[in-house]
C-alpha cells in the first residue's frame, strides 16, 4: 500500500495528513460501502464533531509520536493493532480494543 492511497479523494488529492482538521475533511468525503450491498454515498446529517475528530487523531497519532503526520501505513498499523492483527472482527470488539487504551 502506498502511503498516500488511503487518503486519495477527488477533492484533496493523495497526501499524508498533518492535522485533525484535514482528517475530518477526508473522513467526511469518504463514500460509504455497505459490506453486502451497493456502494452509495451517505450524506452526513451532521458534520463530524471536533471533539470526535480530535480524539481519533490522538488515537491514530499519539502525543509523543516521532512524527505528527498520519500516513496510510501508520493508519493501517494502528487499525491492525486495534483489530489484534485480524483482517476482520465484530464492531463492538474493535471499539472496545480501540477505547481500552484510554
Amino acid at each position: 500500500m502506498a502511503d498516500e492511497d488511503i487518503f486519495n479523494t477527488e477533492t484533496a488529492g493523495p497526501t499524508p495528513l498533518s492535522s485533525a482538521v484535514l482528517l475530518a475533511e477526508r473522513l467526511s468525503a469518504l463514500p460509504f460501502s455497505a459490506p453486502l450491498g451497493p456502494s452509495v454515498s451517505v450524506p452526513g446529517e451532521e458534520p463530524l464533531q471536533a471533539e470526535t475528530v480530535a480524539w481519533l487523531w490522538e488515537k491514530l497519532v499519539p502525543a509523543g509520536s516521532k512524527s505528527r503526520t498520519l500516513t496510510a501505513r501508520l493508519m493501517e498499523k494502528r487499525l491492525k493493532e486495534w483489530a489484534s492483527g485480524k483482517d476482520s472482527m465484530m464492531w463492538g470488539d474493535f471499539v472496545a480494543k480501540m477505547t481500552s487504551e484510554e
